[in-house]
């Protein structure tokens, strides 16, 4: 119990920097909107920030902690995944997708996280990480041929994550009639139908889901393969780092999209992407491979892949 209470207690010290960077990247880089939150919902924006600041603190601690990565390396691997996870990926999703959101936007989207992004994970290794990390190699990968690590990452980049990402969107997202209404509708009457006629109207949109797949997968392997814990724990702590620190914003206004939006937003992006984090991890573990092959590669030296 006192070790828990020594945990909460860093955390929350931490809250009031985390806030204070966020609103300084707000400051630095606003957002080209043409009008503001209503004046009421000011309440519920902090209460919406500090939740906010409270899940990513309590991830981002749980990666420090476990990361047999020192220095600067622990730094950049968390401060990336972090930015990758909270703004990045995000982003380019909101330019895809979003009609309201501009060219104009995107320079100051991309960029009001990054005060937040690259210095709160200072803070969260000196709370968290003191003792340098988990001991034992930094890096570690499966025992499996190159040849099966490009496979799996085609395979999760390409017939994963874009499954899950449009199955989410049309079962969770599209039911509701607010966000049917925002993106124009179904294109089709049934999954598939609905599919057809948004790879007809826009062609590159299935090259674009797979190199996000891609993505995420670059942004995560750093910390799953030096991780110091225990995969299982790895697969939970990497599913609930891609539903949390991503979607967590939804919990702020935004008066880029309606309150009917981002709820909906939250809870098809949050299941999704929780399935992804625990498959993408379980992959790159190594522990999807058959026995028999699984032997075999172990028998053929570690790779480097």
């Amino acid at each position: 119990m006192n070790a828990v209470f020594r945990i909460a207690w860093r955390g929350a010290l931490l809250l009031p920097l985390y806030l204070v960077l966020f609103m300084l990247g707000t400051a630095l880089f606003p957002v080209p909107i043409g009008a503001s939150p209503p004046q009421e919902e000011a309440g519920r924006a902090l209460v919406g920030l500090l939740a906010c600041a409270a899940i990513d603190t309590a991830l981002l601690g749980a990666w420090v902690s476990r990361t047999r990565l020192r220095g600067w390396r622990r730094w950049l691997a968390v401060a990336a995944a972090f930015y990758g996870v909270k703004t990045f990926s995000s982003q380019l999703e909101a330019f895809w997708f979003m009609p309201n959101v501009t060219a104009g936007m995107g320079p100051s989207l991309l960029a009001m996280t990054l005060p937040l992004c690259l210095l709160f994970p200072i803070a969260v290794i000196a709370a968290f990480g003191a003792r340098g990390g988990v001991e034992g190699p930094a890096w570690h990968a499966p025992a499996v041929p190159r040849w099966r690590t490009v496979v799996d990452w085609t395979v999760l980049s390409v017939l994963v994550y874009p499954a899950l990402f449009w199955g989410a969107g049309y079962f969770v997202a599209y039911q509701s009639a607010e966000v049917r209404a925002f993106y124009g509708g179904f294109q089709g009457d049934g999954f598939f139908c609905h599919l057809a006629g948004v790879f007809a109207a826009d062609p590159w949109v299935v090259p674009f889901e797979a190199a996000r797949g891609l993505l995420w997968i670059a942004m995560m392997a750093p910390l799953i393969r030096t991780s110091g814990g225990r995969r299982r724990v790895d697969a939970v702590l990497v599913g609930l780092f891609l539903a949390l620190v991503q979607n967590d914003v939804h919990l702020l206004p935004n008066p880029l999209m309606a309150p009917e939006v981002r709820w909906a937003h939250l809870m098809e992006t949050a299941s999704s992407n929780f399935l992804w984090g625990l498959v993408m991890t379980w992959v790159l573990h190594g522990t999807l491979l058959p026995g028999r092959l699984r032997a075999g590669a172990r028998g053929a030296g570690p790779s480097r892949g």
